[in-house]
C-alpha cells in the first residue's frame, strides 16, 4: 500500500518536472540567459530601447570588458 502511493507521488513529481521544463524551453529559459550574457545583455538592451545614448553604451561597455 505505502509503496503505491510513494510510486505515485514518484511519477507525479516526474510529469510536473517535465511540464516545468517544457514550460521554460518555450519561454526562453537558460539560454535567454546564455544569449543575453548577463550584464553586457542588459546593457545591449538599455540601448536598442534608447535609455542610453551610444556614448554611455561605448564607456559602460569598456567598463565592463575591463572587468
Amino acid at each position: 500500500m505505502v509503496s503505491g502511493v510513494i510510486h505515485a507521488i514518484f511519477w507525479l513529481f516526474v510529469i510536473i518536472l517535465i511540464i516545468k521544463l517544457l514550460r521554460r524551453r518555450k519561454h526562453g529559459g537558460w539560454q535567454k540567459m546564455w544569449r543575453d550574457g548577463g550584464a553586457m545583455g542588459v546593457l545591449r538592451e538599455r540601448y536598442a530601447k534608447g535609455e542610453i545614448n551610444k556614448e554611455e553604451f561605448e564607456e559602460r561597455k569598456k567598463t565592463l570588458e575591463s572587468q
